[in-house]
């Protein structure tokens, strides 16, 4: 019998239809969104890490190693975080939207950062460090370290960041868009 056939898969689709939208309805959301500022700390903490080494030139130890990979790791998990806001509510949606050019400028460091190891471990000993001292120069890699504890204080307690001051070259963009960004939500 075709007819009934028909409405018992039509009562089954209906009650699926029920039930998963009870089930999204009781099950509280994600706080995704959440998620956002605990990997940009982490990133910019990375970022941090891996600038010591990057400024002695010395890329390639097993502890510069181990904070490259926290940094491509902590890279990683931001964009994963901004594509799980993306798949969540409208409203989370909208909030990791808003954060976007914070994350692209975060992950834009991380990778300029990584790059910059490479570089220089491609050039090795001596001539690596003789770089990355200038590259560094006048006391860069503290400026910059200093400013990435600006960022994350800003991030953690909602507070506006001091103005920018002399980056490094090798980093500065990346920096001044970030700086940029997070001036423009305080």
């Amino acid at each position: 019998d075709v007819g009934g056939y028909l409405w018992a898969r039509g009562v089954d689709t209906l009650l699926g239809c029920v039930v998963a939208v009870l089930v999204f309805r009781l099950i509280p959301p994600r706080a995704t969104t959440l998620r956002i500022p605990e990997q940009l700390v982490r990133a910019l903490r990375a970022v941090s890490d891996v600038t010591s080494h990057l400024a002695r030139g010395v890329v390639t130890t097993q502890e510069a190693r181990t904070a490259r990979r926290e940094l491509q790791l902590a890279s990683f998990a931001l964009t994963h975080a901004y594509e799980d806001s993306l798949a969540a509510s409208r409203a989370q949606r909208v909030a990791a939207e808003q954060l976007w050019p914070a994350i692209a400028a975060v992950e834009r460091l991380a990778y300029r950062t990584l790059s910059t190891c490479w570089a220089l471990e491609r050039l090795g000993g001596e001539t690596a460090r003789e770089a990355a001292a200038s590259m560094f120069a006048d006391d860069g890699a503290t400026r910059i370290q200093k400013t990435l504890d600006e960022f994350i204080a800003s991030i953690v307690n909602g507070t506006a960041v001091p103005p920018l001051q002399a980056m490094p070259h090798v980093l500065a963009a990346e920096l001044m868009d970030l700086h940029e960004f997070m001036r423009k939500q305080a």
